[in-house]
């Protein structure tokens, strides 16, 4: 697992130990990227399911303004905080070990949007995509603009309701990648 771009290009990035963490692999990341085309200068990211924080930091690298990491896991936090140590930069972040919801509502009550959102839990979860979903537009959480990348077997198939819509969709493999954004910005 390494940094594809940005600051800290290149960079290795400790990998989780834990067999039931897959961190997103270099080919898919790199396409999420491409995809969203950027710039990502100064965006506020959220890593909701962060794991080894691999999306988040290479956010960071590509000069995202803050991005929150959060994971239940301790082990996955603990890996976090220190791959962010190890690319310097530990300003812009905010690494949360809770529960999905409860970070959520953490957003919330802070009232902060995010201009991305990235949904990777445990793949046997598939119920907390849609909670995740349903709270992110419950409490408003998508800046202006802003985009939900949702990471997931290729062959799940996702009816989050009206609030988003699909704004583009691909598979790599058996992962699949869909990308949201409110329903109001793609009329």
């Amino acid at each position: 697992m390494r940094i594809i771009s940005g600051s800290a290009r290149g960079r290795k990035l400790i990998s989780p130990k834990d067999k039931d963490i897959r961190p997103t692999e270099d080919r898919v990341k790199e396409s999420v990227f491409n995809l969203l085309h950027g710039p990502f200068y100064d965006v506020f990211v959220l890593d909701l399911f962060s794991g080894s924080g691999g999306i988040g930091i290479e956010f960071l690298s590509r000069g995202a303004g803050m991005v929150w990491f959060n994971d239940v896991s301790k082990k996955n936090i603990e890996t976090t905080r220190a791959n962010v140590e190890m690319v310097k930069l530990k300003e812009q972040t905010k690494i949360l070990q809770m529960d999905f919801e409860k970070c959520l509502e953490e957003a919330k009550r802070k009232d902060i949007r995010f201009d991305y959102i990235y949904l990777d839990p445990p793949y046997a979860k598939i119920e907390f995509y849609n909670k995740a979903m349903e709270k992110i537009q419950e409490y408003n959480l998508l800046a202006e603009e802003g985009k939900i990348i949702v990471e997931a077997p290729k062959e799940y198939e996702f009816d989050f309701g009206s609030a988003y819509s699909l704004w583009k969709e691909k598979s790599y493999g058996t992962t699949g990648i869909w990308i949201y954004q409110d329903n109001e910005e793609s009329s």
